[in-house]
């Protein structure tokens, strides 16, 4: 299996039941090995309550995968040890990357 894996799940209903349908139904109940990136906090919030309700509408117990922000994420990729940067020290940097990409 590729180490990420980028899925269209469609524009016909809200992308985080979508989401949620798709994960039970294609990775089963136990998601406790995979990670899945959001792009704030509370969409990690609500990703987590919908896989808590889909679990009880269909029987079973979810294992939530490790559901994390975006930012977040950059920091378990790159792992290390130490102080993290700040969001503002993040953000400045990836307006500084993507400045000298342009």
């Amino acid at each position: 299996m590729a180490l990420v894996e980028l899925k269209f799940l469609g524009w016909d209903c809200p992308p985080l039941t979508t989401a949620c349908t798709w994960l039970i139904e294609h990775l089963g109940p136990d998601l406790s090995g995979y990670t899945v990136a959001l792009p704030g906090s509370r969409a990690v919030r609500s990703l987590r309550l919908a896989l808590l309700r889909e679990g009880q509408q269909r029987g079973v117990n979810v294992h939530a995968p490790d559901i994390v922000t975006i930012g977040s994420l950059t920091d378990r990729l790159v792992g290390g040890e130490g102080r993290v940067a700040s969001g503002l020290v993040r953000r400045l940097c990836w307006e500084q990357a993507l400045a000298e990409a342009s």
